[in-house]
């Protein structure tokens, strides 16, 4: 385990390293820099915000794929179903992504019946697969 822990440590060094040699500067600021610029994108230019309520545009893709985890959802993973933005996030690629729990999630039984779920997902979906709205009196 010690040599584990030694290697890391040798790995965290080296990157600090190259962080200081890449920008001139102490590590922190680099980070520094790059969370105040993350934390602009999803604070300032994210068009839904934690807590909004949207509602859903269209069916995910995702949804219609057989092989995908979200297959069993596609009979509530409707246009017009509304949830709530948990989360907003940055993906690898610079795109805005939303955590959003849906207030009618339910799952089928055995006999082909809707049955609420005691713990509901959170879907991470596009700004494009959402509609947004100011106020939803729920």
């Amino acid at each position: 385990m010690k040599d584990h822990i030694d290697t890391l440590r040798e790995g965290m060094e080296k990157v600090k390293d190259g962080f200081s040699m890449m920008n001139g500067g102490p590590m922190t600021f680099t980070l520094d820099c790059l969370l105040a610029a993350y934390n602009t994108l999803v604070n300032e230019y994210a068009a839904f915000k934690v807590g909004q309520c949207v509602e859903l545009r269209a069916v995910p893709k995702a949804a219609l794929v057989l092989e995908s985890g979200w297959w069993h959802c596609q009979h509530f993973l409707v246009p017009g179903n509304e949830g709530t933005i948990r989360h907003v996030s940055c993906d690898s690629d610079g795109r805005l992504r939303y955590d959003v729990i849906f207030d009618r999630e339910t799952w089928i039984d055995r006999d082909g019946k809707e049955q609420p779920v005691i713990s509901k997902h959170v879907f991470s979906l596009f700004e494009k697969e959402l509609i947004g709205y100011q106020e939803i009196v729920r």
